[in-house]
């Protein structure tokens, strides 16, 4: 707790203000991030620390890779880190060390996070990352962070209904050959994604999603972006899905091409489209309730 000046003169005695000052660094150096060396599968990164890899991880045979507490930042260094079939998630958020309970975490790129999946029946690492109905981000200011192999690529939960509760924010990232979805979380902000060439949907989210100039094509057997509620996107490319973009509830493009799906280029409840480019879809171009704008 910072200290407190009482108003009214508007001065502090000098010795006073030395106290403050002395005060106010120590509050700071109790509560500063530490930074630790990532250099072992199984290994957790503690609350509000910084862990940073080392080198690239096999952890094939791990139940997760590298698990991070609450406020804990993965920095990816430009290495890898691997599951396997034995590989719950390769890497795991969770809110306490025993494994359970919620967190807030945020992965840094460049780098790679990546699994094993086999669709009949399925098993292997189920989540590239798993948030764990948490708060996750994954970002990165140099290359991206390359997802790919996993059953699902960014997963809100180990049901594969994340119930709404999970919250990812993700830049610079590409999501790929995943067995299922890329992402399939509660509510999800995403901008600079690339999620093509995978088994189920490209971006999921069950409640909301926001996304900018964001590439979903070529998912197998779902839509390249869906939203269980509202949907916002700008810049959003998608063709050679199910469906390019679907929302249950509104959904809102802005400078959109959704092209030579199988079934709808742009469905919702509510369709507004705006500068955008929505053709040779095989059932219909645009799917709505009402009158689309």
């Amino acid at each position: 707790t910072a200290p407190q000046i009482a108003s009214g003169t508007g001065r502090v005695r000098g010795g006073a203000l030395g106290s403050i000052v002395a005060a106010l660094l120590a509050a700071l150096g109790a509560t500063s991030a530490g930074a630790t060396d990532v250099t072992a599968c199984g290994q957790t990164v503690a609350a509000f620390d910084t862990g940073v890899l080392q080198a690239d991880l096999d952890c094939s045979a791990e139940p997760f890779g590298v698990r991070l507490l609450v406020g804990a930042t993965l920095d990816l260094n430009g290495h890898a880190v691997r599951g396997g079939d034995l590989t719950e998630a390769t890497v795991i958020g969770a809110g306490r060390a025993d494994g359970s309970g919620r967190t807030r975490f945020t992965i840094v790129g460049p780098g790679e996070i990546s699994g094993t999946g086999h669709e009949f029946p399925a098993f292997g690492t189920w989540g590239c990352v798993q948030v764990n109905d948490g708060v996750a981000r994954l970002t990165s200011s140099v290359g991206v962070i390359d997802v790919h192999g996993c059953i699902y690529g960014v997963l809100g939960s180990r049901a594969e209904n994340p119930n709404g509760k999970a919250r990812v924010t993700m830049d610079h990232v590409d999501l790929h050959d995943l067995v299922f979805d890329a992402a399939a979380v509660g509510k999800l902000s995403a901008s600079d994604v690339d999620a093509s060439h995978n088994g189920g949907q490209g971006l999921g989210a069950a409640r909301k999603a926001v996304v900018t100039n964001v590439v979903a094509n070529d998912n197998l057997r779902g839509h390249g972006v869906f939203s269980g509620g509202t949907l916002k996107g700008r810049s959003l490319s998608t063709s050679g899905n199910v469906t390019g973009v679907e929302a249950w509830g509104t959904l809102v493009l802005v400078d959109a091409v959704s092209t030579a799906n199988q079934y709808f280029g742009a469905a919702g409840k509510r369709v507004k489209l705006t500068d955008s480019t929505i053709t040779g879809n095989g059932i219909a171009d645009v799917l709505s309730r009402t009158v689309p704008r």
